[in-house]
Parts: structure tokens; C-alpha cells; sequence
């Protein structure tokens, strides 16, 4: 890090400096500047999911990492919970579908609102749902509200764990599977939602193309067949 200087106001949000000493917290999709500023709930779930990963595989070339086992487990879990939010929120923008969800922790409700928008997609029960029912499970019941790796005692001044260990390498191995299987729900929510667009802008454009005069409709209709077949004679070449 760059020496700031004795009593330099420490500028937390300056974007100047080298990259290494930065992190972006607003930005823009390069492909569409009219789209809203990122980050949306699945960069905040990536971000979860890659701090996870990091500290489970630092564990190796770290001493005392019983003390690491705090933040591992509850980063595991709120990545789970937000990458949850993240498909409940693709299922309402995307398709219209489902209300959002209530701020707050429940795993289990979150999952239980989820999979019956995922069935309503046209997903039959098989291995993979009950997989991620089941890894969701096993998270919510290692830490049901997500305060029982944050602080050492319950509110009622029990202590927040009784545990003796965990096995990091059987909890990353379910966390990664339901991370996994959540974000390919979520891409498959997205690309229903781009063919249902495409396929309202082909409804529109049929529309309107019947709406016009016969000869002019024929005049674009040429043109395309035209343009199809250029491309064509030039894909052949390749």
C-alpha cells in the first residue's frame, strides 16, 4: 500500500491511485451504458462466493486458521443467502415472476419461495432440486439465522457454537455445489427472459411489417432474403 503521510486524510472513496490499491464499487456494462449501474445482487454473491473460496484455499498455508473458521462458514452462508435473493430478484425482472422476497435470513424460506418459481419455469423434481434442498438445509442447520459464527454468544449470552470442529473440506464441497447449481438457475432464468424478448420484438415486427402497403412490405421482405443470402455465400467461404 501507497504511504499516505502522517495525519493524510485517509480518502476512502477515491478512485484514483493504482488498481492494486482500489476496488470499483459502482460500474457500467461496456455493452449497454443505458442499463443501471452494477453491482446487483449476483456481483454481491460472486463477491461472497470468491472470499469463501479464498480463505478455504489459504487453509493449507495458514496457521491458526481455527480462528479463519468464523468468517469461512458465515461467508459460506451469506453467499448461499444472496445468491438465493439474486435468483428470486432475476425471476421478477427477467420474467415478471414472484413478488421479491421479505429482508430477511430464512435460508429455508428463501429456497422454499425460489424452487417453487424454478417448477413454475417447467424444473421437474430430480437428483439436482433436492441436492440444493439439501445442501441448503445443511447450512441453514449449521447456522439457522446467521449469528452463530459472527459473535461468540447467542442473545441470551449462551455461547453461539458447541461444535467441537467442522470439516472445511465437506462444507466447501456442499456450498459449491449449491452455489453452482443456484447461479445455473439463475442463467437459465436470464435466457428465458432474452428468448421472451426476442421473441416479442419478432411478434412486433411481424406486426407491423403485415401493416404495410403490399409493396413496400415486399421491398423489405427482398432486402432481407438478400442480406441472408450474402451472408451465407460468405459463411460458405470459411
Amino acid at each position: 500500500m501507497t504511504d499516505r503521510g502522517t495525519g493524510a486524510e485517509e480518502r476512502w472513496y477515491d478512485p484514483s491511485g493504482h488498481s492494486g490499491e482500489r476496488a470499483l464499487l459502482r460500474w457500467r456494462t461496456p455493452f449497454d451504458p443505458a442499463l443501471p449501474p452494477e453491482p446487483g445482487w449476483r456481483a454481491y454473491a460472486l463477491g461472497y462466493r470468491r472470499a469463501f473460496e479464498r480463505l478455504v484455499d489459504s487453509i493449507p498455508m495458514q496457521q491458526g486458521h481455527d480462528t479463519l473458521v468464523y468468517p469461512i462458514v458465515w461467508l459460506a452462508r451469506h453467499a448461499m443467502e444472496v445468491a438465493l435473493k439474486a435468483l428470486i430478484v432475476a425471476f421478477k425482472e427477467e420474467l415478471g415472476m414472484g413478488e421479491g422476497f421479505k429482508l430477511n435470513h430464512n435460508l429455508l424460506g428463501l429456497r422454499e419461495k425460489a424452487e417453487r418459481l424454478v417448477r413454475k419455469l417447467g424444473a421437474e423434481e430430480d437428483e439436482a432440486l433436492s441436492r440444493v434442498r439439501e445442501g441448503i438445509a445443511k447450512i441453514a442447520g449449521l447456522d439457522p439465522d446467521g449469528t452463530r459464527f459472527r459473535y461468540p454468544e447467542a442473545r441470551d449470552g449462551t455461547p453461539s457454537t458447541t461444535e467441537a470442529a467442522i470439516n472445511l473440506d465437506v462444507l466447501s464441497e456442499v456450498v459449491i455445489g449449491v452455489l453452482d447449481a443456484l447461479e445455473a438457475e439463475r442463467a437459465w432464468v436470464e435466457d428465458e427472459g432474452e428468448d421472451r424478448r426476442m421473441q416479442a420484438a419478432e411478434e412486433a415486427a411481424n406486426e407491423w411489417l403485415a401493416s404495410l402497403p403490399d409493396e413496400v412490405r415486399d421491398e423489405y421482405i427482398n432486402e432481407e432474403e438478400q442480406i441472408w443470402s450474402a451472408w451465407m455465400m460468405e459463411a460458405s467461404r470459411d
